[in-house]
């Protein structure tokens, strides 16, 4: 087993059991937006689809996924997190979702098995080299790969990155614009959309009833703030990668 590997199943399995992340889930609270973009989007394509989610944790998005209409193969790395998936397919007796434990790098499907590749925050765990030419394999002819990603040039963000070590693994390396060209060697089209800047402002009240409203205010000032000016793109917090295969 790689070290990278070993290193991300030990620290996923932690998560997954003890519920790390669960502490913190409010702070992330302003990705809601940004989250909604992205399932509002697979729910346009995914009908009746094959799709393959990678590093879908537990489970959730998976199942919501399939009651899209989507035939769902999920994957993680971490067997405790696959485990706690299919309990909860078993319970709901779903029959559009499949979960396996698999390393996102080394898929083990035939060429062209899915319309469709989504994932949350998983790519900046990864090899992009490695895993753009593992999903540009397994994707057909006209599919699509959706991602959403934290992005790492806003120096406030990378600030907490740093003071909170505990919450992510030594591998992580949130993308860069530069990673993103790689995509473009192994995909006919790459888009991005960008998300939360001012957003962040809205964190403190996240506990207040005035919270919503804000939190609309602050994403309609950053969509005018990237309209005007373009080149605060890059610190963006999050964005929306959609990439399409052609030939």
């Amino acid at each position: 087993m790689k070290k990278r590997e070993h290193k991300e199943i030990n620290f996923h399995n932690k998560e997954f059991t003890d519920r790390t992340r669960d502490k913190i889930s409010s702070y992330y609270s302003i990705t809601r937006i940004s989250t909604k973009f992205y399932i509002d989007y697979l729910e346009q394509i995914c009908g009746n689809k094959n799709l393959l989610e990678l590093g879908c944790g537990p489970g959730y998005r998976s199942f919501q996924l399939s009651g899209f209409g989507a035939n769902v193969t999920s994957i993680d790395i971490s067997d405790v997190a696959i485990t706690q998936a299919k309990l909860i397919a078993e319970e709901n007796n779903s029959k559009k979702n499949t979960f396996k434990v698999m390393d996102v790098e080394e898929l083990n499907f035939k060429n062209g098995s899915f319309d469709i590749v989504c994932g949350i925050s998983i790519l900046h765990h990864l090899n992009l080299e490695r895993v753009f030419v593992s999903i540009a394999k397994v994707l057909k002819t006209g599919g699509k790969a959706v991602f959403l990603e934290p992005f790492g040039h806003n120096p406030l963000i990378n600030l907490y990155r740093k003071l909170t070590p505990k919450l992510r693994t030594e591998d992580e390396h949130p993308l860069h614009i530069k990673d993103i060209d790689i995509a473009k060697k192994y995909f006919s089209s790459v888009q991005l959309h960008y998300f939360h800047i001012f957003t962040f402002f809205a964190i403190p009240f996240r506990r207040f009833n005035i919270f919503d409203s804000l939190l609309k205010i602050l994403y309609d000032f950053d969509t005018l703030l990237l309209k005007i000016f373009p080149f605060l793109k890059k610190y963006a917090w999050i964005g929306i990668i959609i990439l399409s295969k052609s030939k």
